[in-house]
């Protein structure tokens, strides 16, 4: 440092002073350091997990992790550089560290500014930059703007031995040559940078706004017409130019639901006075998409907050030529602070902020060290959703869907199901009779199908081309033929099935939308009960399949979903669409 010991105001900067700003600055690059190896040994682990790999598919993360590899180099660039020994003295050692260190500040600086581009691209003009590959070009440029820029003043001369820092820094001591290398060498480019950020991240928070108002005045009046398509050009639009919405159907009125009353509060009078939706049903989507701008905008932000102080106060200081205050003093040492210590901030974000770390550690753990199971224990684990039974749908809960409304069971030595409740097809020794006998997972009436579908006819065509042997069960029941194919030598196996009169107490047989589920603590796995490779079971079921799928008076799947209304139906199915496409631009982003 020049000037040391400079009594002015009171204030005078001895050594010791000194030596604590090198230390502020050698915590720094030491604390970035750590955490940015954190987030890239974070990040491997996570991507050597499949079950967790796909948290970390997002563009802008994978750039983030660009800047951690290189602000690593530029860590221990810089640890060289502010070290004391010889480098000091050799100048082409000092002029090549110099160079190393800014070409790997600029690339940072640029791969963010690339981060807040990624963003505006694929939200204010609705441009995937997964299919255009951008992501190479976003790194290429990166380079050829971070390791071309500093070579021409590396080649003239600028980089060396700095007289007021007395570090490897920019040779110049004279204060107007000084700041003129300042800007144009470096200070220019860094700027620039911001600027591009600040510009892109302001689009987007516009484009989001105006879409988040937009999608919410859809859903206030009531407009039914909009499909999924209009909601597209909504998202995608570039936020000029007003946006209009069809009206309302005839015979519906529009009906916003009011916002909670707020009267008598000693805030009420600050509320703008406007119907809104409840939480409860919206969840608020323009809060959903100013957090997700948020969080991937907060890089480029971050960006603009370094370069700003470090721009700042590295042209006030060489205007200077020294500190004379205490306020000086300390706006220097946080100066050279942020200067090691410039990737804390950035690691910081994809540690605690990211959604691809912050949801990605969690599942390589519990996929590592507490491998999740598949099958809830108990009914309170199925309630909880902890298990993904109640999501899917097996190809007998189809054929149960249009089925009558009993019990399942098997008649132990007749080969045929029954409505025993004790013989639950879901119980350990019904699914062994199963598969000793026909193989059927639901209760089917296929004849009755038949002739829904109008195959009655060709069934009874078929019986007398073929030969029919049937064998009557003693009790009561329907029996399907047995046929025989001829050539194939294969035979579809007689199916017998029975239904037994009900009690007085139960129900008459009819058919509904819906079946019983089996109890919570006898839910079957998700393999199928008989083996895929027996055909005893295969072709009457694709039978059935065939006879069900092509009824004219099938009766419609069943569904969680209650009747809803053509308002309610229309909000709601503008809703799932609106989520759909958060989703896939998560993935863009």
């Amino acid at each position: 440092m020049a000037d040391t010991g400079m009594p002015i105001g009171g204030f005078i900067l001895t050594p010791e002073l000194i030596q604590r700003v090198r230390d502020g600055s050698l915590t720094g690059v030491v604390l970035s350091f750590f955490l940015c190896l954190l987030v890239c040994l974070a990040s491997i682990w996570i991507y050597c997990v499949p079950s967790a790999r796909h948290h970390l598919d997002r563009v802008s993360f994978r750039l983030l992790l660009w800047s951690m590899g290189m602000e690593l180099v530029y860590n221990v660039t810089f640890i060289v550089l502010t070290r004391d020994g010889d480098l000091t003295y050799d100048r082409t050692a000092c002029s090549a560290g110099v160079y190393f260190l800014l070409a790997t500040l600029g690339f940072c600086n640029w791969i963010c500014t690339c981060i807040g581009i990624n963003l505006m691209l694929a939200i204010s003009f609705g441009i995937n930059p997964i299919q255009a590959r951008l992501e190479r070009w976003y790194i290429l440029g990166s380079v050829i703007l971070g390791f071309g820029v500093p070579l021409v003043p590396a080649a003239l001369g600028h980089f060396g031995l700095d007289p007021i820092y007395n570090v490897c820094y920019f040779t110049q001591a004279d204060k107007v040559l000084r700041i003129r290398d300042f800007v144009l060498d470096l200070y220019f480019w860094q700027l620039l940078s911001c600027l591009v950020a600040a510009v892109s991240v302001s689009t987007v928070l516009v484009t989001l706004y105006r879409q988040s108002r937009a999608t919410e005045r859809a859903l206030l009046r009531n407009n039914l017409h909009i499909t999924s398509s209009e909601l597209r050009e909504i998202t995608t639009a570039t936020g000029t130019g007003t946006t209009t919405f069809p009206s309302t159907p005839s015979g519906v009125s529009p009906s916003p639901t009011s916002a909670p009353s707020a009267k008598g509060k000693w805030y009420s009078r600050f509320l703008p006075n406007r119907e809104r939706l409840p939480k409860s049903r919206m969840h608020r989507l323009e809060d959903k998409l100013a957090i997700i701008a948020l969080k991937i905008s907060l890089y480029p932000l971050a960006l603009i907050f370094v370069n700003v102080i470090i721009t700042a106060e590295d042209l006030s200081y060489s205007t200077r030529g020294g500190l004379f205050t205490e306020g000086q003093y300390a706006v220097y040492w946080l100066h050279n602070f942020l200067y090691g210590g410039r990737g804390i901030f950035f690691a910081l974000l994809g540690i605690f902020v990211d959604p691809c770390l912050r949801l990605g550690f969690p599942a390589a753990v519990r996929a590592t060290f507490r491998p999740r199971r598949r099958y809830a224990r108990h009914a309170g684990d199925q309630e909880q959703g902890q298990t993904d039974w109640d999501d899917t749908q097996s190809i007998t809960d189809f054929l149960a869907s249009t089925s009558p409304e009993f019990g399942v069971g098997i008649d132990e030595g007749k080969g045929t199901f029954s409505s025993s409740p004790g013989w639950s097809l879901f119980s350990r020794r019904g699914r062994r009779e199963s598969e000793r006998t026909v193989g059927m997972g639901r209760q089917l009436d296929l004849e009755e199908a038949n002739e829904k579908a109008g195959l009655g006819g060709e069934m009874d065509s078929l019986d007398e081309r073929k030969g029919v042997q049937t064998t009557e069960s003693p009790s009561t029941g329907i029996v399907l033929p047995e046929l025989s194919l001829g050539a194939a030598d294969t035979t579809i196996p007689r199916l017998s099935v029975t239904i037994d009169s009900p009690s007085p107490p139960q129900l008459p047989v009819r058919f509904s939308h819906s079946i019983s589920r089996p109890s919570r603590s006898s839910i079957p796995p998700r393999s199928p009960v008989f083996d895929s490779t027996n055909p005893d079971w295969i072709e009457p079921l694709a039978t059935a399949v065939l006879a069900r799928s092509t009824s004219a008076q099938s009766v419609t799947r069943r569904s969680s979903v209650p009747t809803l209304g053509v308002a309610e139906r229309r909000r709601r199915e503008l809703q799932v669409a609106a989520e759909e496409l958060y989703a896939q631009a998560q993935m863009r982003l």
